[in-house]
């Protein structure tokens, strides 16, 4: 099986590009699989990424589902110990509570904190609120605008919300 995601995209905030950004929505996909990926590989990519996950079993009456919730994670040495207790607890989703990477409106941030969450993000399906510290300030207009990079940056799987198998979107 294969899926082609939409033409990858970049955003721009105030003086800020930010890198390519590539979204698929994955259907028709097996429980308890593990399935293999690449992303990138275009010539515009500055690098390509390969990863693996693993679906969920077939939902029953005694199917324990596991998940992992976080908030509030932001980017220091603690963060990163936080990082570990998730990634060693083996969640099968995450429930991102929001106050990601604590941004704040400085761009650079979303990256980094992309960065650090790869070995964990890349594996695990997960689903969000977003916080105050997502919310930016446009410094030209002189006011806030409602979750830019939050909303560029991660696809919000809503569609999934009316599908009878939850498996057919991840």
């Amino acid at each position: 099986m294969s899926a082609r995601g939409k033409v990858p995209k970049r955003y721009t905030y105030m003086d800020y590009t930010s890198g390519l950004l590539h979204h698929v929505t994955l259907s028709h996909l097996e429980y308890s699989t593990k399935y293999y990926y690449k992303i990138g590989g275009s010539d515009e990519d500055l690098l390509t990424f390969y990863g693996d996950f693993t679906t969920p079993p077939a939902p029953g009456r005694n199917t324990p589902i596991k998940f992992t919730v976080v908030g509030d994670l932001g980017q220091t040495y603690s963060s990163n110990i936080t990082l570990g207790h998730m990634m060693k607890s083996q969640g099968q989703y995450l429930l991102n509570m929001g106050d990601f990477s604590y941004a704040d409106s400085y761009q650079p941030c979303w990256d980094t904190w992309g960065r650090m969450m790869t070995p964990y993000s890349s594996k695990v399906p997960f689903i969000f609120t977003y916080g105050n510290h997502e919310i930016e300030y446009d410094e030209a207009a002189g006011e806030r605008v409602s979750f830019v990079a939050a909303t560029r940056r991660f696809s919000t799987p809503w569609k999934a919300a009316t599908a009878k198998d939850p498996c057919t979107t991840l």
